[in-house]
């Protein structure tokens, strides 16, 4: 007889910290007319692999320890924020970061090791808010393209589940440390 696990929404990424969460706070108060759903300052993070279904969190450790044994401390600098994934039909307000080469190698060692197929580039980001379609015309006249200039220091990778509770949050369930950190 075989036990059925139940399936948990998962993804991987990076928990936005300190000083960064307090940045991503101050520019949703500076955009609160906005007809959004805002992130909470819990749920701040930048994803590397999309989510997924997970059975067995052995299985997702397996996969992630090896690649953060062998990753180095890195800075994240956050770029711009702006309407995302493109401007004239924006379904998110995002801070853009900067496609470092040890983001960009991390991230890859990670889809490599899910087998995840990409369906678009990689364009590294924070998500702030998520607008309904019917509110997309809302925002034609209400710019909000902003140079950010932060930065955060990464350390780990973060394993997540998506929880539906009054919406959409987010729950670390483990946390994977670099080394030499």
């Amino acid at each position: 007889m075989s036990v059925s696990l139940p399936k948990r929404r998962v993804f991987i990424g990076v928990k936005a910290s300190g000083e960064l969460v307090d940045v991503c706070a101050q520019l949703q108060q500076e955009f609160a007319d906005l007809p959004a759903r805002f992130a909470k300052r819990d749920d701040l993070h930048l994803t590397l692999v999309p989510p997924f279904d997970m059975t067995d969190q052995g299985q997702v450790d397996a996969l992630i320890k090896p690649i953060t044994l062998r990753t180095d401390p890195f800075t994240l600098h956050l770029k711009k924020l702006e309407y995302g994934p493109t401007p004239h039909k924006p379904r998110l307000a995002w801070i853009e970061c900067e496609r470092a080469p040890e983001l960009v190698a991390l991230r890859q060692a990670l889809v490599d090791a899910f087998e995840y197929q990409d369906r678009y580039d990689f364009r590294p980001h924070v998500t702030l808010a998520r607008f309904k379609d019917q509110d997309r015309h809302l925002l034609k006249d209400r710019p909000i393209e902003k140079e950010v200039g932060a930065s955060m220091e990464v350390t780990s990778v973060e394993l997540f589940e998506s929880v539906h509770r009054e919406g959409v949050t987010y729950r670390v369930l483990d946390s994977y440390p670099f080394t030499n950190t």
